[in-house]
């Protein structure tokens, strides 16, 4: 017994003396849906936006089947530094389900336009002095062209990719017996794919990717 006593009292001594304090509460903007998270005080302070990367991951970082809550261990390690963050249910995620648009009517930039009225949205908080966008895989490419359009003083991007759209889905899918759709047509000086348009090409060869069970990733 005293054996244990010792135990507890040197785990306990690990522990600190105070916990950080933070509030979290939820919010939403035309539909969509996040939840904004901030240190303990009145005094102002930089805002991080956290875009998630591709596929249904939720504003905490999950995926259905596969709970991890790394977005949201994210945002409550930044309020004990004192930083404010708000992470996000992409549009047709979560409780952002609602403002899905139809497939044939979603595009790239919807999701930079979102990430853009996000930033807007942060900037009018009474406790933000600024605002810091932080983009993971997917959430890079939104970051980054969101970044170009709206007021932030500071990009983090995390495990984007670090070559062209179209040599990286290439090689990614290279061997899988994927179609990729990136066959430049003779006589056309720009690739056959755009991010924003969601050509038919792409989505044909997607689904064709789809159907023999191949993964891009």
């Amino acid at each position: 017994m005293k054996w244990i006593s010792l135990c507890v009292g040197a785990a306990l001594s690990l522990l600190p003396l105070e916990a950080s304090a933070w509030t979290e509460r939820d919010v939403s903007l035309d539909g969509l849906h996040g939840t904004i998270t901030l240190p303990e005080g009145e005094q102002r302070t930089t805002a991080v936006l956290i875009l998630p990367g591709s596929g249904p991951v939720d504003r905490d970082g999950n995926i259905p089947g596969m709970p991890n809550n790394s977005l949201k261990l994210l945002a409550t390690g930044l309020a004990d530094q004192g930083i404010a963050s708000l992470r996000i249910d992409k549009r047709g995620i979560g409780k952002s389900r609602s403002a899905a648009f139809r497939e044939d009517d979603l595009r790239f930039g919807t999701y930079v336009e979102d990430a853009v009225r996000w930033i807007d949205f942060l900037r009018a908080q009474d406790r933000v002095s600024r605002v810091a966008v932080l983009g993971h895989s997917e959430g890079v490419l939104v970051a980054t062209l969101a970044a170009q359009r709206a007021d932030v003083t500071t990009l983090v991007l995390v495990a984007g990719a670090g070559v062209h759209l179209r040599n990286y889905s290439n090689g990614s899918w290279k061997g899988r017996g994927c179609r990729t759709g990136f066959a430049q047509p003779r006589g056309q000086s720009r690739p056959a794919f755009s991010a924003a348009s969601g050509s038919r090409p792409f989505r044909r060869s997607l689904r064709h990717c789809i159907g023999q069970a191949c993964s891009p990733i």
